[in-house]
């Protein structure tokens, strides 16, 4: 989850100041020799507005494929950022159903929504952008806080995971409230 917080801050704060932060684990990811790929779920106003760094940054992040149940939304955003209709799907459990075929979902679906929309994706090894309120009560936090969880457990041991370790256990500073 404080990957999700952190990208998102990071595509806000560089996209709008236009500047490269220094130090940032998901710095690596970003500044690959290839863009991170991503999959917009809920092509509403606010996840087209990170999906921009697309279109100010392709060499940062790619946007390749759209989950959202209104046919215009879905053929606006295929044109806008160039994928075929391969990759365009009617909901979040659709997308689900062909496995993982990008680095990370922008979801931007409405707040009550978030839960039934992410579980899947998460459970594929999706790195994910949920917009706040991620969750609209303390159940729904504690599962998607659960599902997280275990899906990082069952991720390889590599230098990505450990430094997001790393700030999940403080290392790196605290979260504030």
């Amino acid at each position: 989850m404080i990957f999700i917080l952190r990208f998102a801050l990071y595509i806000l704060y560089s996209t709008e100041y236009n500047v490269r932060v220094e130090n940032s684990h998901f710095s690596e990811m970003i500044f690959m020799s290839k863009p991170v790929t991503a999959i917009i779920v809920g092509a509403g106003h606010r996840a087209l507005i990170y999906a921009e760094l697309a279109i100010t940054n392709p060499e940062q992040l790619q946007i390749v494929g759209v989950a959202d149940p209104n046919p215009v939304r879905r053929q606006m955003v295929m044109e806008k950022f160039g994928f075929s209709e391969d990759m365009c799907f009617h909901d979040a459990d659709e997308l689900a159903k062909h496995g993982k075929l990008a680095d990370t979902i922008i979801n931007g679906t409405m707040d009550h929504q978030h839960l039934e929309t992410s579980i899947p994706l998460l459970n594929l090894g999706y790195d994910m952008l949920l917009e706040k309120p991620f969750a609209v009560n303390d159940e729904e936090m504690e599962r998607l806080i659960e599902v997280v969880k275990r899906n990082n457990c069952q991720k390889n041991k590599n230098k990505k995971h450990e430094k997001s370790q790393n700030i999940i256990g403080g290392k790196n500073g605290n979260i504030m409230d």
